[in-house]
């Protein structure tokens, strides 16, 4: 009962700085950041002093298969499943910011550099403590002051974390014509109210974790591909930003309906692409894996599908807006007057 209590707390903390938005947000980031590099730099002395990068590079891995190649290839699945959660996160932030620099530069510093350099040391704690539970390790590790702090550290980070994401959410449900007319809080309080009834199952939910990774794998590098493929292949970096707000007939974005069928065809089929390499849901690996990692395998299938399909359905059609379909159809516009 008190961890519920405590958890119902923190979630409506997390509520408070969404609802607060963009300013609270980045008040919070200011400490966030310096909050994380103390963490690292003490996990880093404490696993140098105390123990030995030694010792950590011949401790016994967690519920290993036999196949060490095997091992790898799971690991690196469930990071690439770590790395494409955040995609949807990194475009809410970066509407945030002023120039492309600043969007740009501190992604690849937070999630490619310091997120990689925290996973090495959860990784060493863990093999130490032969626990992937950051609130068993801690204190052992640190003692009770210092691992009481980190501690405490690591919750303040978390509920930033968290409010970066009720945040994005808020931002995608209400473009749902549905949400249109609540308040941002409420909505936000809508989701916060999710979240708490999904804390009645959080020991399963945290014990099953790399289910979680697996279908956040499975679901947003497909997406993450076709939107590479789509900017960049398709629209040549441009974007008509009054025609992505506008959800009417009238969008060069508004496609069949208001739905790229093209992009949800791709989707769903490499949703069996996947399945067809890997099983995020009890981490199975199929025979196809050992020779390619299921992400890798969707990221290639994906981008091939889609710029093939794209150009053949969209582009030469005139569907979407693309840059090579909005000359044509000027073109032809001019022509007939």
């Amino acid at each position: 009962m008190p961890m519920f209590i405590l958890s119902v707390l923190a979630g409506a903390v997390c509520w408070v700085v969404a609802w607060k938005g963009p300013v609270l947000l980045k008040k919070l980031n200011t400490f966030v950041a310096p909050i994380f590099v103390i963490i690292l730099i003490f996990l880093f002395a404490v696993v140098s002093m105390n123990y030995g990068w030694d010792t950590v590079l011949s401790a016994e891995p967690l519920a290993p298969f036999d196949d060490e190649w095997l091992n790898f290839l799971i690991a690196f699945e469930l990071s690439m499943g770590a790395g494409f959660s955040w995609w949807p996160n990194m475009g809410g932030l970066a509407k945030l910011c002023k120039t492309t620099r600043a969007a740009y530069w501190p992604n690849v510093i937070g999630l490619v550099f310091a997120a990689t350099l925290g996973t090495v040391m959860g990784v060493a704690a863990s093999l130490l403590v032969s626990s992937p539970d950051p609130t068993a390790w801690m204190i052992p590790m640190g003692g009770l002051a210092l691992g009481t702090a980190a501690l405490i550290l690591v919750i303040g980070a978390d509920i930033t974390a968290c409010s970066v994401m009720l945040y994005n959410l808020g931002i995608g449900v209400k473009q749902v014509k549905s949400f249109l007319k609540l308040s941002w809080g409420k909505v936000t309080g809508l989701i916060t109210i999710i979240a708490f009834v999904g804390m009645i199952w959080a020991e399963p939910l945290y014990d099953n974790f790399y289910i979680i990774l697996g279908i956040s794998s499975m679901s947003c590098a497909p997406i993450a591909m076709m939107q590479l493929v789509d900017y960049y292949a398709f629209r040549k970096k441009h974007i008509s930003i009054r025609d992505a707000y506008n959800n009417s007939k009238s969008s060069k974005y508004y496609f069949w309906g208001g739905f790229n069928w093209v992009a949800i065809g791709v989707f769903a089929v490499s949703i069996v692409v996947y399945l067809l390499f890997f099983d995020p849901f009890t981490c199975v690996p199929q025979p196809l894996f050992k020779y390619c990692s299921a992400t890798v395998a969707v990221c290639i299938f994906v981008a091939v599908a889609y710029y093939a399909l794209g150009k053949l359905l969209l582009v030469k059609r005139g569907i979407g807006g693309f840059p090579d379909s909005a000359e044509k159809t000027d073109a032809a516009t001019a022509g007939e007057k």
